[in-house]
């Protein structure tokens, strides 16, 4: 897929879009693996990736919560 981004000069190649729906729960106060990955090929190595990212937490009664998340791109974390 190739859709013209209006008056910027740029395309967009490709839309990769996933979707997960298991909960995810944990006690560790740092960053755990949730396994969800996907897979996507840019055209060049100046090609630019948005990533949206959207999640729901809920409030455990013992502890304080909180949600964090990390973009992987293999083992090197880019955020």
């Amino acid at each position: 897929m190739s859709v013209s981004i209006y008056g910027s000069g740029q395309t967009v190649l490709q839309v990769v879009n996933a979707a997960f729906s298991t909960a995810i729960s944990t006690t560790s106060t740092t960053l755990t693996s949730t396994g969800y990955s996907v897979t996507i090929t840019p055209q060049s190595t100046t090609s630019k990736i948005l990533v949206i990212f959207g999640g729901e937490m809920g409030n455990n009664t013992n502890s304080g919560s909180g949600m964090r998340m990390a973009i992987y791109r293999g083992a090197t974390n880019l955020t």
